[in-house]
């Protein structure tokens, strides 16, 4: 089953750059030395990746340029073979190809072996052309050794040798689980148990003191996301591709903070091949949305009937927040992208936001995730103008539903209590909307920046709702998160952490609006914040902060809008 997987897999394989994440670790594991990788984009005159290879069998040390080949060029014919940087040529290259490395001494007395990997066949019409060239320039004496790897090969290594520890075991559970989650990718099912089993079992059962070990986890881990990616693309279904690579990303990184190793040199190198697919599958995501960007309400859709009422703020919020993310990433991934590209990002975000109306509707009270991202998103780029506007929208848009609904966003964001609330239009006895993050973000923020008008006219209004006065709620995180830091990555924060309560009885309907409003600031000042740096902050990946938020909804901590006065 494995190796149907594995075949199929690399058979479908769209583009060279997407092997060479998982072909480097397949060598180590067969225990080549790898000098030199390619270099994306660069030419690399037959010199793909340069290894080091003992031959135990042979007592002979060698030598050995690899040559990859995939997509439309990974079947070996005629036209693969004679066109420009093709087969032939890639071939000759790598027969000339000196390649020298001081380091190693005997280097130039090494025996050459050259291996053409391809994820294809080779046309039976083109078979007997191939050997005469082969014949013409290798094996014999003073010539390279050559080798040719086809699909049914890769496939072989592949299994036997870097995804059998963790996917082919005796029991053959992780495999059956890798196949109920493929075969289930278009199922509907949000939560995907057997995904998230498959992720446990495998993270579970890596010896993290291991460093051959940790390689091929990260490796196999790196094949499900792709495998997850390709079979989404199968069936139009990136969202889902989207929420499961997340998710295996996210839990991955907890690992590795879990087990100190977010410093460790290979470890980062092999994170990077899963963060930069993640990042391949966003824009993929993203540019379904590519038609939709300058459309007024162009995220509404038609066909979602009475449940778009609910669907269109949910998804304008996850479109929203994963603009914002391709945004920050961008620039990591790609130092010389153009300012106008940025610039260009910045504007569909903005549209986003401004010309969607749902982007503004709070439905639960985790909004106040997105709406940090938006109005912190706003303050990197210098538009504190914009923050205001949004602001006032989201206030004015909160006072709306409670008039005519008659609820605030749900405390506990149960998607089941604000369904019956709207479809029945009566208040479900567990919908729970009488304390409230998000409220108390807001407020705190209108005070510090200065928008006392907009303290006014909504303190009041929003704080008493059916009958009762709303609590304003605070955040703040686990004493121990900086020791914990994993868990932040792994689930959403309930149970962890502590939360403080502002009294509506600080603030008496005598006292004139800024004396209201230095009461508040005043709580706030008094309530505090965490100063603290997350070992994720320190490297590369400091932006899985941002993602773990927004795909946990875990609310965010004091420190990430306090700070200074009013501005």
């Amino acid at each position: 089953m494995l190796n149907m997987i594995l075949n199929r897999y690399l058979s479908n394989l769209k583009e060279r750059d997407e092997l060479d994440y998982i072909f480097a670790p397949l060598l180590e594991s067969m225990g080549y030395q790898i000098l030199k990788k390619p270099s994306q984009g660069q030419p690399e005159y037959g010199k793909d990746y340069i290894t080091i290879y003992y031959d135990c069998n042979k007592n002979e040390k060698y030598l050995v340029h690899f040559q990859l080949k995939a997509g439309n060029d990974k079947d070996l014919n005629s036209r693969t073979f004679t066109k420009e940087n093709g087969v032939r040529e890639s071939l000759l290259s790598a027969k000339d190809a000196k390649y020298e490395d001081f380091s190693i001494p005997d280097i130039k007395d090494l025996a050459i072996k050259i291996v053409l990997a391809h994820t294809g066949i080779i046309n039976p019409n083109f078979v007997i052309q191939f050997n005469g060239f082969i014949e013409d320039n290798f094996n014999g004496q003073d010539e390279p050794k050559f080798e040719r790897w086809d699909i049914h090969k890769l496939t072989e290594l592949f299994s036997q040798h870097l995804f059998n520890e963790y996917l082919f075991t005796e029991k053959r559970f992780n495999l059956d689980l890798l196949k109920k989650t493929l075969t289930l990718l278009g199922s509907g099912d949000s939560d995907f148990p057997h995904f998230k089993e498959l992720i446990s079992s495998i993270l579970s059962s890596c010896e993290a003191e291991k460093k051959g070990k940790v390689i091929q986890m990260l490796s196999t881990l790196n094949l499900i996301a792709q495998l997850v990616f390709q079979y989404s693309q199968e069936i139009n279904n990136l969202h889902t591709a989207k929420e499961h690579v997340t998710y295996l990303m996210l839990q991955t990184w907890g690992w590795i903070l879990e087990n100190h190793l977010e410093q460790t040199e290979y470890v980062i190198k092999e994170y990077f091949g899963l963060f930069f697919l993640h990042y391949n599958l966003i824009d993929h995501y993203l540019l379904k949305f590519k038609d939709l960007y300058f459309v007024e309400n162009g995220y509404y859709s038609d066909i979602g009937h009475e449940f778009e009422s609910i669907a269109y703020p949910l998804r304008c919020s996850e479109i929203i927040n994963n603009l914002i993310y391709y945004y920050y990433v961008t620039p990591i991934l790609f130092n010389k992208i153009q300012k106008n590209e940025l610039t260009e990002l910045e504007k569909i975000i903005e549209f986003a936001v401004f010309n969607n109306v749902g982007s503004t509707i709070p439905l639960f009270d985790n909004y106040s995730v997105t709406l940090l991202n938006i109005v912190n998103f706003f303050d990197n780029i210098g538009r504190p103008d914009l923050i205001k506007r949004y602001m006032h929208e989201v206030f004015n848009n909160l006072s709306i539903i409670k008039s005519v609904s008659k609820r605030l966003p749900e405390l506990k964001n149960n998607m089941d209590y604000l369904i019956e609330f709207i479809a029945s239009k009566e208040r479900p006895a567990y919908y729970q909307d009488n304390s409230s993050y998000l409220l108390s973000i807001m407020l705190e923020i209108s005070a510090r920046r200065g928008y006392d008008h907009f303290f006014e006219e909504y303190y009041d209004y929003l704080r008493n709702n059916n009958g009762k006065v709303v609590n304003f709620l605070v955040y703040h995180p686990p004493s121990n998160l900086v020791e914990n830091e994993h868990i932040l990555f792994q689930k959403e924060l309930v149970e962890e952490g502590s939360t403080s309560v502002f009294s509506s009885d600080l603030i008496t309907s005598s006292q004139k609006s800024t004396e209201s409003i230095d009461v508040f600031l005043g709580f706030c000042q008094k309530d505090g914040m965490e100063e603290f740096e997350l070992r994720t902050e320190k490297t590369p990946f400091k932006f899985l902060l941002f993602l773990a938020h927004s795909y946990y909804l875990t609310p965010y901590f004091p420190s990430t809008w306090r700070g200074g006065g009013k501005s």
